[in-house]
């Protein structure tokens, strides 16, 4: 049955505002103080998969 079952892991939006000094220097995720919008921003890592 488990199989059956997709799970998804995402951000705790109220995690990371409530403790911003946890997530410091966790590169694509910063906390503005003031501001209503919430993103994660990507960033580029080489996957070794050039040909």
């Amino acid at each position: 049955l488990e199989r059956f079952i997709r799970t998804k892991e995402e951000v705790n939006k109220e995690a990371v505002l409530a403790e911003p000094d946890a997530v410091k220097g966790i590169a694509g995720i910063k906390v503005n103080k003031g501001a209503e919008s919430f993103y994660v921003e990507p960033f580029e890592q080489d996957a070794g998969l050039n040909k």
